[in-house]
């Protein structure tokens, strides 16, 4: 999994994308029945920043969460 594969999954798991009970299989294919991360069913660039305008609404696109990394 590459490094933006594994701060997407990071962004899925964050309280605020979580509370919009988004299902993963929306974004990625499973990996098995015990995890849901597999292969991306979506542009990753997009896909980060849905994530980060929903983490924190007042970013724009390309800038990094804080306390992701």
């Amino acid at each position: 999994m590459s490094a933006l594969e594994m701060k997407l999954v990071e962004y899925f798991l964050h309280p605020a994308v979580q509370a919009r009970h988004f299902n993963p299989a929306m974004f990625w294919e499973p990996l098995s029945a015990a995890n849901p991360f597999g292969r991306l069913r979506v542009d990753p660039a997009k896909l980060e920043a849905l994530f980060v305008s929903i983490i924190q609404p007042s970013m724009g696109c390309g800038q990094e969460v804080p306390g992701t990394h």
